[in-house]
């Protein structure tokens, strides 16, 4: 068994010659299929644009079944052996000095897995075509990086790396000349990825491109007239309630035509500033009424990515409007907690988007939630019970609104002293069977919106308790019982309280 284990070890050679087809692939790992997935490189091998080209000259010798059978088919099958033949051990995927180019080893690979699925579909290839391609990588290795001749689809790939996070920002100098020159040379194609690239960049500035709000404006235009992304219109919007064009002063009738496109299209920014314009009367006859709806409406759209813990939209915009609505037209202090309820879950969300991206935007957004935090807490102030004093019932109608049917709860109990008990509560997906997170959102005391992994909560003072000496599964709670399908699964009583995670009170 050792011989034929180092027989069937994949060599760096072993993998040249194959890509070079001088080899099967029977040939290279042996006639035992059910032994070719379990094998494994002792270092990967990229085949480089050379070894293709001395491919094509076996192949032109070659039947189309034979280049099948022992070559295109068993490799397509088989994944990872191509993987291997293309990726070498430490490859980065980009070229030195611009991390965001698609280096030889992938733009290699491409050429190599297009011509192999051509011959797996039985389909009539050109030689010419695929030697081109090749002698035209080896020709651009002495050639300066500006100056090389890249496909569009490369180009593309390389404005859309710098757009991520904050990688424009903190690029080299020639990164972003090189981020310039594609997105011009896109965008005189009319290339929508080009011109989406420079129209974000004109509109405001940012690292590669000068404020122009003019081109940012031309750009969207045509961008609308080539794609119905709502996000065009509402990037008009912007331009036009912000006076950026002409005179300097708001056209909302403008504006208020392109929030209304952007968010028909489904926007959320769009429908957001709707909501403002309907509240304040700009553009259109004021109404509270639909100004309050389009808030509500984005609010509850965005409120299920909150829930999953996913924190890149505009929930945080929407959950301040919506407790800003309830805190100047609150009376009580029931209505300031409930506004209290809105506002830390905007601030939380807005605290986690920080993390993936720091801009205007957030930052004004953060001040103008710290204001209406602070006047809230203020009307509060002395009268905030303990938050981490649960009401069962309560909670897990909460849970199941946000959660909808597809998420079953699993619950593990644990004695502690004195007749005390520690329950952990687990979120489960009917689904996939995965756990997800479960949100809180504690207006008390605690003064805090989170999301747990597990709730931990401590059951004092216990006065029932049924058997469970194994994980129950329960989609609610009433009447002092969890429930599985409105059938009582285990009988509860006592006081309930919750155990925040350390680092998390």
């Amino acid at each position: 068994m050792k011989n034929q284990s180092q027989k069937l070890t994949i060599t760096e050679a072993k993998l040249k010659k194959l890509a070079r087809l001088e080899i099967s692939f029977q040939e290279m790992a042996g006639s035992r299929k059910e032994e070719w997935k379990k094998l494994s490189a002792k270092k990967r091998y990229a085949a480089a644009p050379e070894d293709l080209l001395a491919a094509l000259e076996h192949a032109a010798a070659l039947s189309q079944k034979e280049l099948k059978e022992n070559w295109a088919g068993p490799l397509w099958n088989y994944g990872p052996w191509l993987f291997y033949l293309y990726e070498e051990e430490n490859w980065s995927g980009g070229v030195e000095g611009y991390p965001g180019l698609t280096g030889e080893a992938e733009l290699t690979a491409r050429i190599w897995e297009d011509w192999l699925d051509t011959i797996e579909r039985g389909e009539a290839w050109d030689p010419e075509s695929y030697r081109r391609q090749l002698e035209e990588l080896i020709r651009i290795r002495s050639v300066a990086v500006p100056m090389r001749t890249y496909p569009d689809r490369v180009k593309e790939e390389y404005l859309m790396y710098y757009v991520q996070g904050d990688r424009l920002r903190t690029a080299s100098e020639t990164e972003r000349l090189l981020y310039v020159l594609y997105a011009d040379e896109l965008t005189a194609k009319k290339n929508l990825t080009g011109m989406r690239t420079k129209a974000r960049g004109c509109f405001g500035g940012d690292a590669a491109y000068p404020c122009n709000w003019t081109m940012a404006r031309d750009l969207y235009l045509k961008l609308m007239e080539m794609d119905d992304n709502p996000y065009y219109p509402t990037m008009l919007g912007h331009i036009y309630y912000g006076g950026r064009i002409g005179d300097g002063k708001s056209d909302y009738d403008k504006a208020f035509y392109y929030f209304s496109i952007g968010a028909a299209g489904g926007n959320d920014e769009a429908g957001l500033r709707l909501s403002d314009m309907f509240l304040k009367g700009e553009g259109v006859i004021r109404n509270r009424f639909i100004g309050h709806k389009l808030v509500w409406e984005q609010y509850h759209e965005l409120l299920p990515f909150l829930a999953e813990g996913i924190f890149d939209t505009r929930f945080p915009e929407a959950a301040w409007r919506a407790g800003d609505i309830i805190r100047k037209n609150a009376l009580l202090d029931e209505d300031y907690t409930i506004a209290l309820h809105y506002l830390l879950q905007a601030d939380f969300a807005l605290q986690e988007r920080k993390k993936i991206r720091v801009s205007e935007a957030e930052l004004r957004l953060e001040q103008d939630l710290a204001l209406s935090l602070a006047a809230v807490r203020k009307k509060l102030e002395g009268t905030m019970k303990n938050s981490a004093e649960l009401q069962p019932e309560f909670f897990f109608e909460q849970v199941e609104k946000l959660y909808g049917k597809n998420s079953l709860l699993a619950l593990e109990s644990k004695d502690l002293a004195k007749g005390r008990k520690k329950l952990t509560i687990t979120r489960i997906s009917r689904h996939s069977g995965t756990e997800g997170p479960i949100l809180l959102t504690l207006t008390g005391s605690e003064n805090k919106c989170l999301l747990v992994n597990k709730l931990e909560i401590e059951l004092s003072s216990v006065m029932a308790w049924g058997n469970a000496s194994e994980p129950v599964l329960f989609d609610g709670y009433a009447d002092g019982a969890f429930v599985l399908k409105g059938i009582p699964v285990l009988q509860c009583e006592g006081q309930w309280k919750i155990k925040l995670p350390k680092g998390k009170k």
